[in-house]
């Protein structure tokens, strides 16, 4: 019975051996349109990178150390030659950022309206408790990539892509000193233009799938950035522009951006000559 079982296992896997070397022989044709599902783990840098969650209050950082990324990319071929294409891109994805610190800080439970020019503006003192912070930033983006095929099958090929992105960042900082009930601050939703560069390696197992890894730097607020006092409604704004009129601590703009080591698969639709 044993060796009835292997002898059909190995029965079974003679055609799908035969349509693997068949696939691998075959030469693919160029894509007409490409559509990536991917995720990502995002590293912050420049002003969105922080260590305390008082350095938000202090204008210092927006205290984020880690982040996480989903999203679909669709690509359109508008230009083929022998071993490249150029194409379009949409990019449509959302990030989630996140960082917690084993202190509390006092006094910081709500902002006051007119928070952060003086007199409505507190110094974050450092208390027993826990604080934490969150940014939630949807974003679609609108680019070109350059795509070169590096085997005379087009199975590989690498993308060096970039793009204008358009962000909604919000999010909220948690703060909950010992013996007292959490309270949190939440970031207004706020626009942002920006743009972002990336590179990227794909491998084609079939005519209609492959897989992608590779690496994107992203600027978040490049444009648009502004400052302004709490409102009646509560919410936090930003703050990435430089306005010492607001507060002195604001004496420069803030840049966030990221670098995002992301990954997941392509499907392939259509094909150009």
């Amino acid at each position: 019975m044993k060796k009835f079982f292997i002898l059909f296992i190995l029965l079974a896997l003679i055609p799908m051996v035969s349509f693997a070397q068949n696939i691998s022989s075959k030469r693919f044709k160029k894509p007409l349109m490409i559509i990536d599902v991917i995720g990502g783990v995002n590293i912050p840098v420049h002003d969105f990178k922080g260590s305390f969650i008082d350095e938000i209050y202090n204008f210092q950082s927006y205290a984020a150390n880690l982040g996480f990324s989903t999203g679909v990319n669709i690509k359109l071929a508008v230009a083929t030659l022998d071993v490249s294409q150029f194409r379009l891109t949409l990019n449509m994805a959302y990030s989630h950022y996140v960082n917690s610190e084993n202190a509390a800080y006092k006094d910081i439970y709500s902002v006051p309206v007119g928070w952060p020019k003086p007199p409505n503006y507190v110094y974050p003192v450092r208390i027993g408790g826990t604080s934490s912070v969150r940014y939630n930033i949807p974003y679609v983006a609108l680019g070109f990539e350059y795509a070169i095929f590096v085997d005379p099958l087009l199975r590989s090929s690498f993308t060096f892509g970039t793009e204008v992105n358009m962000s909604i960042i919000t999010g909220r900082v948690f703060n909950q000193p010992w013996g007292m009930n959490e309270s949190f601050n939440t970031y207004h939703g706020n626009l942002r233009l920006g743009f972002g560069g990336n590179i990227a390696y794909n491998y084609r197992f079939a005519p209609e799938f492959g897989i992608t890894v590779g690496m994107k730097y992203q600027l978040m607020n490049l444009l648009l950035r502004s400052s302004q006092e709490t409102d009646e409604s509560g919410y936090l704004y930003l703050n990435d522009s430089g306005d010492q009129s607001i507060n002195q601590n604001l004496s420069s703009s803030r840049i966030m951006g990221n670098f995002s080591f992301f990954g997941g698969f392509n499907f392939y639709i259509g094909q150009r000559k």
